[in-house]
């Protein structure tokens, strides 16, 4: 792994990835001032007067940037990186953002263009069980998580209600370039087939 591709934290000696104390110490008053009610926005502004570098080495720092910082689970430590910061402060500050994220109807998946909910697919794949649309969910398995599509009407007042298939981005992404290929190479089918329907897969 090239140095440059460390976190901001780390720094790789003798073929080991170790921890930078002061960069720690810092990453770690992002996280318990995150927790007290401290927003990017001020935080930046306080390091940027301050004059501390950021990961390119300069004394510029936005909320962005920060941001970054704040969702890197690698902080939490793994087989590769050791930890900086708990588990439980990490879950915290991310129980926050989210929080907060909700209540301004902000989207912080990869797609995220703004204040919006709506991805390059919502309201387009369409389920061969019950007709109703697709709708985006993350979910998480320890330190992971995936992005998985179901029909809206999977689950209904804590009870199964369509019993279509789970896609998730990967196969829909795959899906909608096959699509499109098959579009470039007849353009005729855009006719016959306006929909994409999904079941137990991507259907086409």
């Amino acid at each position: 792994m090239a140095q440059r591709h460390m976190p901001f934290g780390y720094k790789i000696i003798n073929g080991t990835v170790t921890i930078l104390p002061e960069k720690a110490d810092l990453i770690r008053k992002m996280f318990n001032e995150y927790i007290a009610g401290i927003s990017l926005l001020q935080m930046a502004k306080d390091l940027t007067q301050q004059g501390i570098p950021n990961a390119n080495g300069k004394p510029s720092w936005n909320h962005g940037s920060i941001g970054k910082i704040l969702s890197n689970c690698k902080y939490i430590g793994n087989d590769f990186y050791p930890a900086i910061v708990t588990e439980e402060v990490f879950n915290s500050v991310k129980a926050c953002r989210e929080e907060k994220n909700t209540q301004l109807n902000r989207n912080t998946n990869y797609y995220a263009n703004g204040i919006t909910s709506t991805y390059p697919f919502s309201g387009k794949v369409v389920c061969s069980e019950c007709g109703s649309v697709f709708r985006r969910y993350t979910e998480h398995h320890d330190r992971n998580k995936k992005c998985n599509w179901k029909c809206k009407r999977y689950i209904v007042d804590n009870r199964v209600c369509c019993k279509s298939g789970v896609v998730d981005d990967h196969q829909l992404e795959a899906a909608f370039i096959e699509i499109i290929n098959r579009v470039l190479e007849k353009p005729d089918v855009i006719e016959t087939h306006p929909t994409v329907k999904a079941h137990r897969g991507v259907r086409n």
